[in-house]
């Protein structure tokens, strides 16, 4: 209740130094307590003083039960006492996903004192709703509302009851029924169990018979709250073992986990859904009292409280009586709840849409799901006081408990795995420190940093800034597991090498090392790391810092992120959780969000309106919003407070407005749970013994994977360690494509290549940087885009002039790299044509100070790198090393207060802080200004140099393979899209475009993947169509009895020892597979009937026990006859293609756009690759720590030139026709949509296979890249003006076979004559390096098609057909 009282109180909202008071300390001051006096009631302050006496009729009406105490509240402002009779138990965040739209902070800020929160089967929201509750200063209430099997019952059919009714009401599956009572007797005779499963709504059950319930997967419902932190960990244990027993659903758990993790936790009867609820409403009090007792056997009756709700629904007046009336019975307290879904009343239609968005129906479906009754808002003790006016003692009881339960999450703990220590050594700080000597020496031994000063230096200063943090357990923790996987055997003692070679020999490992990236992020900057070869880069060599990994003046967490090949990551993995404990080791969860374009277009749908609606509204959202320079959250409110066309189109169309206002209502509410890519947790015993775990579907495995319910942040908040395994998509193409080089060095005779000889070779070898130069960048990591390979030529366009055994010319070409990673940013971008000015002019670089002039020299004057500007104001000004990473990273993150302070410390120096100041060193001030304001701005943008120089070093190896190697690194890129068709597709491109040729699968030859094959590569079986597993018995068969000497010897055998049949012929037939044998590929298929027929009789006789007649060497000549094809030609030349395509999803021996690329080369028409531009691996998406960099591409007009493939049409809403489709050539292929006035003009091209010049735009957006057509013309339309000069046929040296390649021409050109192409165009005849002509004089004329062409080069062979223009 609510009482007026205008107290002569004020609070002060302000410091004294003008900054705002903390919302707890605020809160803490309106805590106020009303306390019953005899007939009068005394009001006390936060600070214990009576401030207020209220007389009888007061009193009365605020005492109505036993209680003699009530907190209140206190509202300064408005001067009203808000006296809080009630504290809600049973309510839901936004985590009950797709159920609740209650945001944790809302909660918080709604919440009167405090609040519970009891997530369906989850603790996902708890520790944000803790933290949130913690800054208002209001008490967390931590729960979930768990989903429990029943206790077995017996249930009585009632006339009228049908199976399906039967199961409705029991809330169990129609296949539960069946199994748990198999004699079912119906009213109209029998059924099959098949008829019982697919018609249960109009099976009639006999009245009176009883149906054993079993409900081990039941949907019950029961509250679970947190007493205490023993309470908290039970709870942890609770819904971690649900989720692990994850059935139908939903997690699931029983009573036997409820008997053993009971302690501390307090248990509410739920809603409706309960199991003591159901049984009361289906009439079962029996088993209602039966639930009571295993209840209170459980929890005892202090911890077990029948709850009751009002939310107007007819089942609560049956209910809610007879609760009260077993709770007398049983000597229970009732307690009352709101079972609240959604803060405020006024949320109920955005509650609404959501229900709609998660089950993906409409608000004006009848069916669609809704909550009955009302009042699932958060209710407010003045509202809950007048609902239950009639039972102040239930609210009382409510209250009380809520006084009992008092959890507090901990936090601020560090929990490290145990790692295992060898002896002799005491401790891990000292073992830390002799491996770290250990490797010092290996790697500098014989080098002269072993004995220089610098080196020393640092690494004591390492040593012990990693000592004193307390981190040698961290270092020593990755430097096994990274060193495990490298095979390093020279840095460890036996134990450790014994202990990784049993855990190979178990798991049967290939003892090969993993190919380990180099280092990523800020720990390239620590000789540390680098001497635990935890790192492959020398930090002082590349001038990066280690304060920027680890910041001596700020404890933090060190964060070491390692790349493994994604092919092995997982060997990683498994290693880590065998040495720490399965149970100790967990992924990482991650939450999908309803963005600001995805909740619109949802939101549109919930309400009725046409997808296109959606889309429109979607199409207007801006990819951010900036104000002042300053990127802000990219939110529906910051997008209409601040993009101009948005405001407009909202403000104009009240159907926009409308979904507008209910998306914002919803936008950011966790849409589904995902697995973090990379991250996991190591405990120092089971995970769930720290924060509770979940089980999250795994896309690519389609299991349930165990997760953390906490997010990584909060993983590390509660102290658990994390550790990031990236399987890199490229690092698993060095791993294999290193395999397959040193298989063709060793047949070379040259030493193998390691990780280490491959490190050094790549960075000093200037033929790799020619190669980039060359725009050679597909696949190579990082660099493949079309912006970067523009980049990387213009920054080697001089690598001619370097001289390529100079050291320093290599060193020089390696920071350009370095460079053109870091510079090929937003921001950034803008300072690449100063660095390519400096770069081939550095003469006219004019330096301010010798300083700058060592820090900047790299870079051409231009500052690129974080690390520099620590330099500068470490140079110029005096910062010590955890200074200078303060002003970085203020700089970075623009804190403009700690930037203002630090600018006045790096001109004038502070005494306190021992910083000297620009102007105490001799700096002229105006420059030091200057510097200082170029350092402000460029410090925003730029880079973290340690994680460039590790990513540079990552794609030069991968250059260096390519350059060297590159039939084995394209067949491992290949390999490495094998579900990717899109990047297969370019990637073959690239293959043919540099020389290699892709041959066709081959029965004998292929493997499972692309293989290398001498100077090409072969297709393997994955992914050939109707072939599943067929593949791997194929190679089976032929590893096991030898090659397929012929067609029929493979059908024979795959009949008799494996399996084969038509479906699996076809495609081996149509997929060129079995083309090494004898017949063209028509002919192949005519023999299938036969070949099966006659394989399957010597099937049966072999089962038979008897000789097949076809093994007789008798019937031999026979056999031959029978199984020889009659000579039938070929398949056209199209078909062959397009079957080819629809088998193995590609071109393969050719193409369609062959015949017409003498034409297109001389029209200048690009491969799509150069449009579709690669599209960029997600690897290289993540650029920085914590930094996702996407560079924005603008439309483009252009003309390709392609195959149509996919065509599909559709009817718009307006009832007009309009087509996608694929666009494909050689190089690639990329989405094309042709809008109904397009098509209108220009449907009659369209058919699959054809091969047309498109007109239109390319455009980038969120669908990813889009040709929106414009224009169609026939390649003949597009060539029509432009004729070949003249055509050169190279006929055979032999003159015999020169005049029959000569007869068939005339046979070619006179076809085409025939078939009415009337363009002559002059023909050359050379033989043996001489052009013929005839004795006339005159060049012979012949006819110009594409047709032509393409018999002519099956004629001679493409190299001997040229077209000249």
């Amino acid at each position: 209740m609510e009482l007026v009282l205008q107290l002569p109180l004020k609070q002060e909202k302000v410091k004294p130094n003008g900054k705002e008071r903390d919302k707890a300390e605020l809160f803490k001051e309106r805590l106020f307590r009303v306390v019953k006096k005899g007939m009068e009631t005394e009001v006390y302050d936060a600070q214990g003083n009576v401030v207020k006496v209220l007389h009888m009729m007061d009193t009365q009406k605020i005492f109505r039960s036993k209680r003699t105490e009530y907190p209140a509240i206190y509202d300064f402002e408005t001067g009203v006492l808000t006296i809080v009779k009630y504290i809600p138990l049973h309510g839901h965040s936004a985590y009950s996903i797709l159920d609740c739209i209650s945001r944790p902070e809302d909660i918080a800020k709604k919440a009167e004192l405090a609040i519970a929160v009891t997530d369906h089967g989850n603790m996902f929201g708890a520790l944000k709703f803790y933290k949130a509750m913690k800054k208002e200063g209001k008490k967390p209430i931590i729960g979930f509302e768990a989903y429990t099997s029943s206790l077995d019952y017996t249930y009585i059919s009632k006339d009228g009851d049908t199976l399906q009714s039967i199961c409705r009401e029991n809330h169990v599956s129609v296949e539960d029924l069946l199994e748990s009572n198999p004699s079912i007797i119906l009213e109209d005779g029998s059924a099959t169990i098949d008829e019982m499963l697919v018609s249960p709504e109009t099976l009639t059950v006999k009245s009176g018979q009883p149906f054993l319930i079993k409900k081990a997967n039941a949907k019950n419902h029961l509250v679970l709250l947190a007493e205490n932190e023993t309470g908290y960990k039970n709870l942890v244990k609770l819904t971690s073992i649900g989720q692990e027993k994850y059935t139908r659903g939903r997690p699931q758990i029983d009573w036997d986990d409820l008997r053993n993790h009971h302690e501390g936790v307090v248990a509410l009867s739920a809603c409706l859904a309960g199991e003591l609820p159901r049984a009361i409403l289906r009439g079962d009090m029996e088993q209602a009292r039966k639930i009571i007792r295993e209840m209170i056997s459980i929890f005892g009756k202090e911890n077990y409280f029948l709850e009751i709700q009002r939310h107007g629904i007819p089942e609560e007046d049956v209910l809610n009586p007879t609760l009260l009336e077993l709770a007398k019975e049983f000597g229970l307290k009732v307690v009352a709840t709101a079972d609240n879904h959604f803060t405020n009343k006024e949320d109920a239609a955005a509650h609404e849409a959501h229900l709609c968005i998660g089950t993906k129906s409409k608000l004006t479906d009848p069916n669609r799901w809704i909550f009955p009754g009302t009042g699932y808002h958060i209710h407010s003790s003045t509202e809950i006081e007048t609902l239950f006016h009639d039972l102040p003692e239930v609210l009382d009881n409510t209250l009380d408990l809520a006084e009992r339960l008092n959890c507090e999450i901990p936090t601020g703990k560090l929990y490290m795995p145990v790692f295992p220590i060898p002896t002799p050594f005491k401790d891990q700080a000292s073992y830390f420190e002799h491996l770290v000597r250990k490797g010092f020496g290996i790697r500098f031994a014989g080098k002269p940093q072993l004995t220089n000063h610098e080196y020393h230096e640092r690494l004591q200063f390492e040593i012990d800034t990693i000592i004193k943090m307390k981190f040698p357990g961290y270092f020593l923790i990755v430097a096994d597991f990274i060193n495990y996987a490298k095979r390093n055997y020279e840095l460890y003692d036996e134990t450790t090498i014994k202990r990784w070679k049993d855990f190979i020999q178990k798991k049967g490992y290939d003892e090969a090392p993993l190919a380990v990236g180099p280092g990523r992020g800020s720990a390239c900057g620590s000789l540390v790391a680098y001497c635990l070869y935890i790192t492959d880069v020398d930090p002082i060599q590349y001038d990066l810092l280690f304060e920027r990994f680890l910041n001596p003046d700020r404890i933090s967490m060190p964060d070491i992120d390692t790349d493994f090949p994604d092919t092995r990551r997982e060997e990683v993995l498994e290693y880590v959780r065998d040495l720490y404990g399965r149970e100790s080791v967990s992924g990482i969860i991650t939450f999908g969000t309803l963005g600001a374009k995805m909740v619109v277009r949802d939101v549109a749908r919930v309400l009725g309106h046409e997808p296109s609606f959606g889309d429109m509204i979607a199409k207007a959202v801006p990819d951010k919003v900036e104000v002042d320079g300053k990127k802000l959250d990219l939110t529906l409110p910051n997008i209409l407070k601040y993009d101009v066309g948005f405001q407009q189109l909202y403000q104009n169309d009240l159907a926009v407005k409308e979904v507008v206002d209910l998306a914002i209502c919803l936008e950011g509410l966790p849409r589904n749970t995902s697995i973090h890519a990379c991250g996991y947790i190591i405990a120092p015993s089971s995970v769930s013994d720290y924060i509770p775990q979940a089980t999250v579907l795994n896309k690519d495995t389609k299991e349930r994977d165990t997760v953390t319910q906490y997010t990584m942040a909060e993983c590390e908040e509660v102290g658990l360690l994390k550790m990031d395994f990236l399987g890199l998509r490229t690092m698993g193409v060095i791993d294999r494509a290193l395999h397959g080089a040193n298989k063709k060095r060793k047949a070379q005779g040259q030493e193998p290549l390691d990780m280490k000889s491959l490190y050094e070779k790549s960075l000093s070898d200037l033929n790799v940087y020619k190669f980039i130069a060359q725009g050679h960048t597909a696949g190579v990591f990082q660099l493949e885009s079309a912006g970067m390979t523009d980049l990387m030529k213009q920054l080697f366009q001089d690598i001619g002039k370097m001289e390529p055994d100079n050291p320093e010319h290599a060193k020089e070409a390696f920071e350009r790299l370095v460079a053109g990673i870091s510079l090929y940013r937003p921001g950034p971008m803008d300072e690449i044509p100063n660095y390519i000015r400096n770069m081939l002019d550095p003469s006219g670089i004019v330096y301010d100070t010798p300083e700058l002039e060592r820090i900047l020299k790299a870079t051409y004057n231009v500052i690129v790198y974080q690390e520099q500007v620590m330099f500068i104001v470490r140079e110029l000004a005096g910062f010590s090393r955890g200074q200078s990473d303060t002003i970085r990273k203020a700089m970075g993150k623009k804190k403009k207060e700690i930037i203002n302070q630090y600018e006045e410390y790096f001109l004038y120096g502070n005494e306190e802080m021992g910083i000297k100041g620009c102007q105490q060193l001799g700096v002229n001030m105006d420059l030091a200004k200057d510097i200082w304001e170029r350092m402000k701005k460029f410090a925003e943008y730029a880079f973290n140099r340690s994680h460039a120089v590790g990513y540079a070093t990552v794609s030069v190896m991968n250059a260096y393979l390519a350059c060297y190697y590159p039939v084995e690194t394209m067949t491992e890129i290949l390999n490495s899209y094998r579900s990717n068709a899109d990047r297969i597709k370019q990637f073959i491109g690239v293959c043919k475009s540099r020389g290699i040729q892709v041959l066709p699968p081959d029965v004998n030859t292929s493997n499972t993947d692309f293989t290398v094959e001498g100077d090409s590569i072969r297709f393997g079986f994955y992914g050939l169509k109707n072939m599943g597993t067929a593949g791997q018995l194929i190679i089976e068969e032929r590893s096991q009895r030898g090659p397929f000497k012929s067609l029929f010897d493979f059908v024979q055998r795959m009949a008799l020892y494996q399996k084969i049949d038509r479906r699996m012929m076809e495609s081996l037939i149509y997929s060129g597979t079995l083309d090494g044998f004898k017949g063209t590929r028509k002919e192949k298929l005519s023999m299938i009937d036969t070949l099966l027929g006659i394989a399957s009789a010597a099937k049966e006789m072999k089962k038979e026990g008897m000789v097949s007649l076809f093994d007789t060497e008798a019937f031999h000549p026979i056999k031959e006859r029978i199984l020889q094809p009659a000579p039938m030609g070929d398949i056209d030349f199209q078909t062959k293609l397009l079957k080819e395509k629809e088998y193995t999803g590609f071109y393969v021996t050719g193409h369609p756009m062959d015949q017409y690329r003498p034409i297109l080369s001389r029209l200048n028409v690009s491969g799509l690759n150069k449009v579709h531009v690669f599209l960029e691996d997600e690897e290289e998406h993540i650029i920085s720590e914590g930094e996702e960099i996407k560079v924005k591409r603008k439309d483009t007009e252009t003309r390709l030139v392609g195959a149509v493939q996919e065509l599909e049409t559709f009817i718009t809403r307006k009832g007009e026709q309009m087509a996608s489709f694929e666009i494909e050539d050689e190089t690639g292929s990329i989405k094309a949509v042709m809008f109904p006035q397009t098509y209108v003009t220009y449907s009659h091209w369209l058919k699959e296979g054809a091969v047309l010049s498109f007109g239109g735009k390319v455009t980038y957006g969120e669908r990813g890249i889009q040709f929106i057509i414009k224009m169609v013309e026939t390649v003949e339309e597009l060539s029509a003006n432009t004729e070949p000069e003249y055509i050169e046929l190279r006929l055979s040296d032999n003159m015999k076979t020169a005049q029959k390649e000569l007869d068939e021409i005339t046979n070619i050109l006179n076809d085409a004559e025939h078939s009415g192409i009337t363009n002559h165009i002059p023909i050359h005849f050379t033989i043996g390096g001489k052009t013929y002509k005839t004795r006339k004089g005159q060049v012979i004329k012949g006819n110009w098609s594409g047709e032509s062409i393409r018999r002519l080069e099956l004629l001679l062979g493409k190299g001997n057909v040229l077209v000249k223009y």
